[in-house]
């Protein structure tokens, strides 16, 4: 796992863990300094955009959604039109050049209780050689701040099938039927080193899938018709 994986997955536990903002803030500042190419950039620029926002922090926001767009991000050109903005998205300058410009650190005081940085706190899982694991399922809980689970199931002939529900993995094992037609499946799913990637058709278009496989969990970036974003998958055996 990268640098960046590492403070992107500690990014999502920190959201499901309830950290404060500014600390959300703090490590999506360190996953920008560890970006190597666009779509890192892009997610760690629109993260950020996205807690400025909340945060009522307007201007922040703003900047950051202006970065990921000159990224390549159509997310963050919609949350500018969301916001009023009509911007024309500026190719940042090639590596060889000036170095994208990093991040001022945030404006308002951090809270004393807690001032520790949460790299030095976060102890990033264990490696193990990349595997799938074909018994169970892997699950993101309160997907998406909603209440219901998103879950993955694997097979061993390359074949891939999403589904939500407000059931346990146990409830809704028999519910997986590669013949269902209102079922996601992906196809031809390849492994290459930690990193898995595969497609997956829904209704209203195709999804891209490319996840970190480390030992029970995937960190998926997924970008199309679904979702923007990361989540991490964590196993759950039948």
């Amino acid at each position: 796992m990268t640098d960046f994986e590492m403070r992107m997955l500690a990014f999502r536990q920190g959201q499901d863990d309830g950290f404060h903002d500014i600390i959300l803030i703090d490590i999506l500042t360190e996953a920008i300094s560890f970006a190597s190419n666009d779509k890192e950039y892009q997610m760690a620029y629109g993260l950020r955009g996205t807690v400025y926002e909340r945060m009522g922090e307007k201007s922040n926001a703003v900047s950051d959604y202006k970065k990921a767009a000159d990224y390549g991000s159509d997310a963050a050109l919609e949350c500018l039109g969301r916001l009023g903005i009509n911007y024309t998205p500026q190719r940042p300058a090639p590596s060889g050049g000036s170095t994208p410009v990093k991040p001022a650190a945030p404006s308002s005081p951090v809270p004393s209780k807690q001032t520790v940085p949460i790299a030095s706190s976060y102890t990033p899982p264990v490696k193990t050689s990349p595997e799938i694991k074909f018994n169970g399922v892997y699950a993101s809980h309160n997907f998406e701040g909603l209440a219901v689970s998103a879950y993955i199931r694997f097979y061993e002939d390359k074949t891939v099938i999403i589904t939500y529900s407000k059931k346990t993995a146990a409830q809704i094992k028999k519910e997986f039927d590669k013949k269902k037609k209102y079922i996601a499946i992906g196809t031809n799913y390849t492994i290459k080193g930690n990193e898995i990637r595969y497609q997956a058709k829904y209704d209203d278009g195709v999804s891209d899938y490319i996840g970190t496989i480390t030992g029970d969990q995937i960190l998926f970036n997924v970008t199309g018709c679904r979702i923007r974003k990361s989540e991490v998958y964590v196993f759950t055996a039948w």
